[in-house]
């Protein structure tokens, strides 16, 4: 499967939003530049909007990341992504080292290992 292109915001191509299989790939906005970054991706799955993946590498790099994780399974079957315990993203977390990320723990998360106001 290949990422199909959605929208672009650039004559290169940077800043373009992909999509394959239930997930897209977005670029973060560069609100210094005012405009997409080249080197910060996320990785979102379609129906939930959740992040999957925080990728820290340049534009062709980003796609062939995303490429990997839109063909681990079939995301527009999946109703609540989640990663923990995964075996599939502890292997890209090794191959892919230092260039993508887990993504950043939800409110809902914070309050889970955090439980303020209770008790301790």
């Amino acid at each position: 499967m290949h990422l199909q292109q959605l929208t672009s915001s650039g004559a290169s191509g940077h800043g373009m939003t992909m999509a394959c299989n239930g997930v897209f790939l977005m670029p973060a906005y560069d609100i210094e530049r005012d405009c997409a970054a080249d080197d910060l991706w996320y990785v979102v799955h379609h129906s939930t909007a959740e992040t999957l993946a925080v990728l820290t590498t340049s534009p062709d790099r980003a796609l062939e990341i995303a490429i990997e994780i839109a063909n681990l399974r079939d995301w527009c079957e999946i109703t609540e992504p989640a990663w923990q315990g995964d075996d599939d993203f502890a292997n890209l977390l090794q191959k892919f080292c230092g260039e993508i990320e887990p993504p950043e723990p939800t409110l809902a998360d914070w309050d889970a290992d955090v439980p303020y106001g209770l008790a301790a």
